[in-house]
């Protein structure tokens, strides 16, 4: 089910009207009794640790509003390159840890043929022609063109410069705005394991993090410049969440060379990437957080739920193989073998099976019996 990419969001705002101090604050936090007498709850695991990552971090003194957001790609072993995903023995999704014995990374992006389909998909299924019944209701999609420039500093952090590349002077946003993200905690999953005849498989990485706006004055000659990403953003907006898909270019400053030395010998290529992401509106889940915190009704399970499905339902639509085209309309059949062939095969070949396919070796047969033929000849003719 697609639900949850239209969804209306049932935990996006608190129950102001259910009792305090009465029961759980969340129906979701007793389930029924069990044969055992005791009554578990129905969170889903991996919601159930999203809201203690929030929490914990929420818990942190003098700390901003919290994002939570969830994007697209591939996990791969350490020894893995390119585009491959690993193939682990998981036959549904599974949270993985790095261990030891076990290390991995996740690669964000989509296969460029992979992100256009589905680009050009959500336009359909938005678009106005989609019964109302069946349309996700996201209004119209919205553009940006911007370019981040990242700058690290001094004590490791990175600050994030984002130019305006439209210029609009009725929305405020031309002026360079500087700001500093912190990531604190993510959940890696796999999706399980897959096929190559069943379409791509793509996996998830949902991520708590803080970002806050900063002076630009911030900026000094002592941090240093890591990159730019020119971003070509389309934003779907749904009612606690947005999509987000977005062709990235991202460049590198020159390197450090020495004099008379060809600095493009150690220059970092232009790298592009296609992203798809996930992000929920701070406002419902600083609201629902907020009021578990202090012990009240809360709907933040039913939020991070429908939120965390909406994203499981993007990349099982993502990985979907689109029917296949139609075939290419064939030429004229060979020709059935002659007689002549047929019975050249089986004077050569009389202990051979007659062939199902492969007209050529009919062809060869013939050719081979006209050479034994002229080989019985030409010692009589000798004679003669």
């Amino acid at each position: 089910s697609r639900k949850g990419l239209g969804s209306e969001a049932r935990g996006a705002m608190p129950d102001a009207q259910a009792p305090h101090g009465r029961g759980p604050n969340s129906i979701l936090d007793e389930g029924p009794t069990t044969v055992l007498g005791d009554r578990p709850g129905l969170v889903d695991p991996i919601v159930q640790e999203l809201a203690t990552l929030l929490e914990k971090a929420a818990a942190e003194a003098a700390i901003p509003a919290l994002e939570v957001e969830v994007r697209l790609g591939v996990l791969q072993l350490r020894s893995q390159r390119g585009c491959e995903r690993a193939q682990l023995p998981f036959a549904s999704e599974a949270a993985l840890k790095r261990t030891p014995g076990f290390a991995y990374r996740f690669v964000p992006g989509l296969p460029t043929e992979v992100f256009i389909a589905l680009s050009q998909r959500l336009d359909a299924m938005s678009g106005d022609s989609v019964p109302s019944g069946r349309r996700l209701d996201c209004g119209m999609p919205r553009y940006e063109h911007t370019k981040d420039v990242y700058f690290r500093t001094p004590d490791k952090n990175r600050i994030r410069v984002t130019h305006n590349l439209v210029k609009n002077s009725s929305d405020g946003k031309d002026q360079p705005q500087a700001w500093m993200k912190r990531n604190l905690n993510s959940i890696d999953l796999y999706s399980g394991h897959r096929t190559p005849y069943s379409g791509p498989a793509f996996d998830l990485r949902a991520a708590v993090s803080t970002e806050e706006m900063v002076d630009n004055s911030f900026l000094g000659p002592e941090n240093t410049l890591e990159m730019m990403r020119e971003k070509r953003r389309k934003s779907y907006f749904f009612r606690a969440w947005r999509i987000d898909v977005t062709s990235v270019t991202t460049t590198f400053p020159e390197p450090e060379h020495d004099e008379g030395e060809d600095p493009s010998r150690h220059a970092q290529p232009p790298q592009h990437s296609c992203e798809v992401e996930v992000e929920l509106d701070s406002y419902p889940l600083q609201l629902n957080l907020e009021a578990k915190l202090k012990g009240g009704p809360h709907k933040l399970y039913e939020l991070l739920s429908d939120f965390l499905y909406t994203a499981r339902d993007l990349a099982a639509m993502t990985g979907e193989v689109e029917p296949l085209m139609k075939p290419i309309p064939l030429e004229a059949s060979a020709p059935v073998p002659s007689d002549e062939g047929r019975n050249a095969f089986k004077d050569v070949y009389p202990d051979i099976t007659e062939p199902v396919i492969g007209h050529y070796l009919y062809r060869l047969a013939e050719e081979r019996q006209s050479a034994k033929r002229l080989r019985t000849e030409e010692p009589s003719a000798n004679a003669e």
